[in-house]
């Protein structure tokens, strides 16, 4: 089981497949200023779910995603229903 912030960035992601972006890439591209080569590279998506879990447990992000790139998303402000195919997001203002 996943906290509620891993959920709604796994939800995201694959509501976003069109760019081909693995899990941790697209993390790393949003959320981690450094380099963090292990997940930016990670194939194995359970592998990259728990690493992004953990960071975002040690950061103290349980609810919530931390504040995104510029350029990127905030995927705190759009409800991300459960994947079923392209365009499943909604957007709350």
């Amino acid at each position: 089981m996943y906290l509620a912030s891993t959920s709604k960035f796994i939800n995201y992601h694959k509501s976003q497949q069109y760019d081909r972006q693995r899990l941790g890439q697209r993390f790393c591209n949003m959320y981690i200023k450094g380099a963090w080569p292990e997940l930016f590279y990670q194939i194995n998506e359970t592998v990259a779910a728990r690493m992004i879990d953990t960071w975002l447990t040690d950061n103290h992000y349980s609810d919530c995603v931390p504040p995104a790139a510029p350029g990127w998303a905030n995927i705190n402000a759009i409800h991300v229903v459960e994947w079923a195919g392209p365009k499943t997001n909604v957007n709350h203002k």
